[in-house]
């Protein structure tokens, strides 16, 4: 398979740059442009191996439209899609016409919520913008799966394509390519009895960080939700040694045969008997790494890390160097070498070294500094991964592995470093700056925390858009003398108004949840030396509890935990989480904390904004 795949990728790598030469040519003379010829070529799939040629294509030919005058300068001849219409083909290429495909929406499928809406805790405005994925957005996507029992797919070591039955139709969430109607038509067909789970994506899984973050967690997720019920699972790529050993964890964890693993080695239309099935995160939104390295995400790649096979390593301090590479190079790397191994580092060059060696690096360092690169994808492996220290060009990176850092709870900082003019994103760093991040020899390295949940109130740290309460004490609070329970953390004043049946003195309302799960909500709550109340408790409004945590009245002036669990209604989307205090009108509570996760129990409380 490694042969043929990497047959086509030299061949059509060989056609997409004598087509780019040609448009290229086509922009510097408009005389001799033919748009029709580019138009034709991405109907039949040139240049559509790998999605950077493919958005070049499109990029190529909508300059060539412009330069000539035949397309308006703030428009497309394509659509939000990424498909020609059939208006466009039969002006430029008529023999192209019709053959194009129907669009259809996610209304005509079954969905399927995997994660909700979730507030991204780790949100941090001040990252560089130019190297910003989701660094700087305030909330975590939702992450779906779609199914429908009228889809085949076209499936290919690089590209892929959802179609109804009758090759008619295709699904826009579900196909990042658009080839025609006649070069599917002519693709080999092959019918299997099982239901077939897209995995693969617009990314090629040849990277590291695609396959791990975005593969593995789509399989997981889904077996999680539904179980392993003789689906097949779509890979898409060259399957190396990397490929290999986090597949065979995969199948151990996931509980699922080798055999429902399956990277094609050619282009087939896959007719599945029973129903085709994809995901939300595949086109339709970008949440790269892990679904926005959601915690729940996070957590299920530790399951995975901890069966991945790796040799011991005693370094506790690695730096990775990009010294083999051809592009992101560190023109100072001998002087940053150095210096860190002054500080204990030991250098590696990771394409030199069997990825077990490679796991079990990461998995024993404590300690990371590399530029931005595929091989810290590894820092998923890592279990007393506690600092991690990313070099950038300045222009040059994505902030994924930042986000997964960040997420699991490790010490991350980055060093933008200055570009090298007329090289392939080559920099300089300052090696002073890096030892300053590190710190004094001794300086404590907190541990990763790949369980933590996500905490799907939003604003918990300053109660904004809390219902109730208040975050300053009236004249009649004076005499409590209470420090809060996290120093940066605000907290809520209670005070029982209202008529005896009123139990309610403060809620957040329109939480994000999925239906038919298993929820806990909590918070924390001073209770006052006389609190004449009867009872107080946290609830998720209109939810039958599983398992309830009452306020311990007999234990006042000292933080308490309280908290509710409920399974999700079948039609749930949203919720009120709100504090309760039965009996004595005028009793007053003091809360903090608040916590709404997956789970039956309350985990450790996670901030945030």
């Amino acid at each position: 398979m490694r042969a043929t795949a990497g047959a086509f990728i030299k061949t059509t790598s060989a056609e997409a740059d004598a087509l780019f030469a040609k448009a290229r040519a086509m922009i510097a003379n408009p005389a001799s442009a033919d748009i029709g010829a580019l138009l034709h070529a991405n109907v039949e799939g040139v240049a559509s191996y790998i999605d950077v040629t493919f958005f070049r294509l499109r990029q190529l030919t909508d300059e060539l439209g412009h330069v000539t005058g035949r397309l308006a300068p703030d428009k497309s001849f394509f659509n939000a899609n990424w498909a020609v219409d059939d208006g466009t083909l039969q002006q430029f290429c008529p023999d192209a016409a019709g053959s194009g495909f129907e669009q259809r929406g996610n209304d005509t499928v079954e969905t399927a919520e995997l994660l909700e809406w979730c507030p991204n805790e780790i949100m941090d405005l001040a990252w560089p913008a130019a190297l910003a994925g989701f660094m700087r957005r305030p909330r975590r996507l939702p992450f779906r799966a779609y199914a429908s029992d009228d889809a085949v797919a076209y499936v290919h070591p690089f590209r892929y394509q959802v179609l109804s039955r009758d090759l008619g139709a295709m699904w826009q969430t579900a196909s990042p390519r658009s080839l025609s109607r006649k070069f599917l038509a002519e693709t080999e067909s092959v019918d299997t009895d099982r239901t077939v789970v897209i995995i693969q994506d617009r990314f090629g899984f040849g990277n590291f960080c695609h396959y791990l973050f975005d593969g593995m967690t789509r399989v997981l997720h889904y077996v999680d939700q539904f179980g392993y019920r003789d689906e097949i699972f779509v890979f898409g790529g060259i399957p190396g040694r990397y490929q290999e050993l986090i597949g065979q964890a995969l199948c151990q964890v996931a509980r699922i045969p080798v055999s429902s693993l399956y990277f094609p080695d050619r282009g087939l239309l896959l007719k599945g008997a029973r129903k085709c099935v994809w995901f939300s995160d595949q086109k339709e939104l970008h949440v790269h790494p892990a679904q926005m390295a959601h915690p729940q995400s996070l957590g299920v790649l530790n399951r995975l890390a901890e069966h991945v096979q790796g040799t011991d390593s005693s370094a506790r301090r690695i730096y990775v160097s990009r010294g083999d590479a051809d592009r992101r190079r560190i023109v100072n790397e001998a002087e940053v070498v150095a210096a860190l191994q002054g500080r204990g580092f030991v250098p590696v060059q990771l394409a030199g070294i069997p990825v077990e060696e490679q796991v079990g690096l990461f998995r024993n360092a404590e300690i990371v500094v590399a530029p931005h690169g595929m091989g810290l994808t590894h820092i998923a492996m890592g279990k007393h991964l506690g600092r991690v220290i990313e070099l950038f060009h300045p222009e040059a990176g994505t902030d994924a592995y930042a986000s997964v850092a960040r997420s699991a709870g490790m010490r991350y900082d980055h060093v933008l470093g200055q570009g090298v003019p007329a090289t392939h994103s080559d920099f300089s760093v300052s090696v002073d700056r890096i030892l300053d991040l590190l710190g004094p020899e001794g300086t404590p390295q907190p541990r990763p925390n790949w369980r933590k949940r996500a905490n799907l109130i939003p604003a918990s740290r300053s109660f904004a858009g809390f219902v109730g309460g208040a975050t300053d004490p009236d004249a009649e609070w004076a005499e409590l003398d209470f420090s809060p329970m996290l120093g940066d953390q605000s907290v809520c004043f209670h005070r029982r108004l209202g008529p005896v049946g009123n139990t309610l003195v403060g809620q957040w309302v329109d939480i994000d949840v999925s239906p038919g799960t298993l929820y806990v909500a909590s918070c924390w709550i001073w209770l006052p030396e006389r609190f004449p109340a009867n009872e107080a408790s946290i609830r998720i409004g209109g939810w039958k509890n599983e398992q309830m945590q009452y306020a311990n009245l007999a234990l006042p002036k000292t933080w308490q935990r309280i908290s509710f669990s409920a399974i999700s209604p079948k039609d749930a989307r949203r919720c009120r989480v709100g504090l309760h205090v039965v009996g004595h009108e005028g009793s007053r509570l003091v809360s903090t904390c608040w916590q709404m996760e997956r789970g039956l129990v309350p985990s450790a409380y996670v901030a945030t904004r």
